[in-house]
């Protein structure tokens, strides 16, 4: 039986967390956002997380204690108090349609208003049906549209 994990990684935190399993889970997501995105919307991790107001939040699947965390689920925050800005959210494929994405954002946004972000901006693609399905679902509202955000 698989569990779930959730796991939250500032920059403060980057500094504490082992180099072995970081790196573990940073490639995993890495890979991900290579294979899941086009190359004008992929993140680059390595120079993001640098930044001290940047969060890393996933969730790890953990078939047993022993085994390796498999990556389920990722975002990027940046906090600007009192405003976060969700950067980034993937659910891979094989997790998808579990409300993992749903219950990520929710748990963390309890975690942001505790640190003075009272309000999560973020931008979707108007082509991206079930993100933008998923935002109005979690209370998102549309406040505006940008032209060739991607473009």
């Amino acid at each position: 039986m698989s569990t779930f994990t959730f796991w939250s990684l500032d920059f403060k935190e980057q500094l504490k967390l082992t180099k072995p399993r970081m790196s573990l889970i940073l490639r995993q997501i890495k890979h991900a956002e290579k294979r899941l995105f086009p190359r004008n919307e992929a993140f680059d991790f390595d120079q993001e997380l640098k930044k001290r107001n940047a969060e890393l939040i996933a969730v790890l699947e953990c078939i047993e204690p022993s085994s390796v965390p498999m990556v389920a689920a990722y975002a990027v925050f940046v906090h600007t108090p009192p405003l976060a800005l969700l950067h980034k959210l993937c659910v891979l494929e094989r997790y998808r349609r579990r409300g993992i994405a749903a219950q990520m954002l929710s748990v963390h946004h309890q975690s942001l208003e505790h640190r003075g972000c009272g309000k999560v901006q973020l931008w979707v693609d108007e082509q991206r049906i079930a993100a933008k399905h998923l935002y109005e679902n979690l209370g998102f509202k549309v406040v505006g549209r940008l032209e060739n955000y991607y473009g």
